[in-house]
């Protein structure tokens, strides 16, 4: 089984795979909320658009679309077999493209959930600075 432990890296380089016109908010956000990477990646996905139209279609189910990709996520980096594939693709940029690392978790959790990637990217790369705090065993027996 191939192993990644997001503590090779710390939170802000997690972080540095955001866009960075979205960067600027999760920040104040992450302020907002005491640090808190789960509550920054639920209010992500649940924002309001213009007009009150929901920017990424997930509305009052942020919680629940929140939680499936966690679970999505938690199943990738703790050793389920349906995704040694991307653990194997994404190691031979591990601690040295993020960007390509989340964008492609993002991708293949996305494909998974029926969500597009730019709307998850944030949210992955909450998680892997989330998870980074802690390292790979701490955060596996904590799911």
């Amino acid at each position: 089984m191939t192993t990644l432990d997001p503590k090779d890296c710390s939170p802000d380089e997690w972080l540095n795979a955001i866009k960075l016109a979205y960067r600027s908010e999760i920040d104040q956000m992450l302020t907002n909320n005491a640090g808190s990477y789960d509550a920054v990646a639920t209010a992500w996905v649940s924002k309001v658009g213009p007009e009150n139209t929901f920017a990424f279609g997930v509305g009052g189910a942020a919680r629940n679309f929140f939680e499936q990709v966690k679970h999505e996520f938690n199943k990738f980096l703790c050793g389920d077999d349906s995704y040694e594939d991307l653990r194997k693709k994404v190691k031979e940029h591990w601690k040295k493209n993020n960007t390509a690392v989340v964008t492609t978790i993002a991708i293949v959790i996305g494909t998974k959930i029926s969500i597009a990637a730019a709307v998850l990217t944030p949210v992955i790369a909450l998680l892997l600075a989330a998870a980074s705090q802690i390292g790979l065993a701490s955060w596996c027996a904590g799911k």
